[in-house]
């Protein structure tokens, strides 16, 4: 398995919207979901601007969309 990019804030919402993701709503805490609306895929993304996203706190459908 290929080893993860820690990714920031900003270039994670740069990604999300690359790939055809839209803000949908401001999620529980420090959390945005975010939704594609061509196959209704839905995205948690932690909103902690400045640092970086741990893998580990990332859901297995966003780390696959970061390494994509």
């Amino acid at each position: 398995m290929p080893k993860l990019p820690t990714l920031k804030y900003e270039e994670v919402i740069a990604k999300m919207k690359r790939l055809g993701f839209r803000f949908f709503r401001q999620g529980k805490g420090s959390h945005e979901i975010w939704v594609r609306d061509a196959d209704g895929k839905i995205v948690p993304v932690p909103k902690h601007q400045g640092k970086d996203i741990k893998k580990a706190r990332c859901a297995p459908s966003f780390v696959k969309l970061a390494s994509a």
